[in-house]
């Protein structure tokens, strides 16, 4: 079988998506399921030269809408070598291209394979009624009027990472009328065997740090909707009350205006001598890959991620199938899984939330360990969502 995954970006930096490709893919060429990725990228990339799959890549993409002449002709071209299309993120150009592809193959009489749509999150109304996002909500509301709605609605189905966010899928729009919902689950492989190694990457990676020391985690996109700041006041709070609080790693790209106001404001925090944070206790090491990404989860007390909206969380994934214990928030679409495992702490977005959380995750101890790889490998082990896939691709082949 030949599936082909369309999305804009493979570049791990961008988030889940991407990232979720790397685990996945090995794991359905194992059942005998082949997968081909045409993304937007830049031939020349570096990430495209270490990559674990094919990969087909017609970029650079022009625009924020990922527009691509390369894109249509390729489809037209190569469409019915597939036995499913899967698209992987909507409000961009490939979803449109998609639908033009089909429709022009459709008047010639031709085959054309059944597409199902991953929208990673993207259909949670959090981006339609988050303050901070009004532009980008009117963006979305005429982008799913004209484009996006027969994508989604004319598709064989739309495939989803938990029941979360199905549920909260259904809420955004009113005239969200798929042909079928599918929560096939998400996954990640298993981590690779701690070594020593991993721990002097990390080291070397974030030097402000002894890596012997505890310390709390942080490792996602430095983002807003990531409640870094929220994050770094709840954490503010801990310190004055001089309550016993591990040093915090933050871990994600560095560069962009957000993560450098989060410097500032990591600066402005100070403890009880009067002493910055960002000098004393918090550390940005920028983005971890590879050995000193996993030293630092393997190192960690614990894991944090406050987000204001996560579909998933592929971080908080690793950082349970590493053995730590993680405080999220009920934002985050896992959390009743991982409630239900007794794998961690959720609350709610707010800084009074967090401060509770971290009080209360910092009292467990090493049992915690084997809650949270029982949870990954009942949720979230990346064979299961594999074979969820794997039976849903197969049932249109029939």
């Amino acid at each position: 079988m030949r599936v082909l995954r369309l999305i804009t970006t493979v570049d791990p930096g961008a988030g889940g998506p991407a990232q979720g490709l790397q685990g996945l893919l090995p794991a359905l060429d194992s059942m005998d399921i082949q997968n081909e990725v045409v993304c937007l990228d830049l031939p020349s990339a570096d990430f495209l030269q270490t990559r674990c799959f094919d990969v087909t890549a017609l970029g650079p993409a022009r625009s924020k809408w990922a527009f691509s002449s390369h894109l249509v002709p390729w489809l037209l071209k190569n469409l019915s070598r597939f036995d499913c299309v899967i698209l992987h993120g909507l409000w961009q150009f490939p979803g449109f291209a998609l639908r033009k592809a089909i429709n022009q193959l459709k008047k010639k009489g031709e085959r054309v394979p059944p597409y199902f749509v991953y929208p990673h999150g993207m259909l949670d109304p959090w981006f339609q009624e988050d303050s901070s996002r009004k532009l980008k909500a009117l963006r979305n509301v005429f982008f799913w009027k004209f484009f996006d709605r027969s994508v989604v609605n004319e598709s064989s189905g739309i495939l989803y990472t938990c029941q979360e966010e199905m549920v909260l899928a259904r809420q955004t729009f009113p005239d969200y009328d798929p042909i079928g919902e599918y929560n096939i689950g998400y996954g990640i492989p298993k981590p690779p065997v701690r070594t020593s190694k991993m721990k002097q990457a990390f080291g070397a990676s974030c030097k402000t740090l002894d890596p012997d020391k505890p310390f709390l985690l942080f490792l996602s996109r430095i983002h807003p909707k990531k409640g870094v700041d929220v994050l770094l006041r709840s954490y503010h709070k801990m310190v004055l009350e001089n309550f016993d609080v591990p040093d915090l790693v933050v871990a994600g790209p560095l560069g962009c205006r957000y993560s450098s106001e989060m410097k500032i404001l990591a600066g402005e925090c100070t403890d009880s001598s009067g002493v910055s944070l960002l000098d004393s206790k918090v550390h940005f090491c920028g983005m971890l890959q590879g050995d000193s990404k996993w030293g630092a989860f393997y190192c960690a007390r614990a894991f944090v991620l406050p987000s204001h909206q996560e579909n998933f969380g592929i971080a908080v994934v690793e950082a349970l199938a590493c053995g730590k214990s993680v405080l999220i928030t009920d934002k985050v679409n896992i959390w009743r899984e991982i409630k239900e495992s007794e794998a961690g702490v959720v609350v709610s977005d707010t800084e009074e939330g967090v401060v509770e959380g971290l009080r209360e995750i910092l009292k467990w101890d090493s049992f915690s360990e084997k809650k949270s790889i029982d949870c990954y490998c009942l949720n979230f082990s990346v064979d299961g969502a594999a074979k969820n896939l794997e039976n849903l691709i197969r049932e249109y082949e029939k």
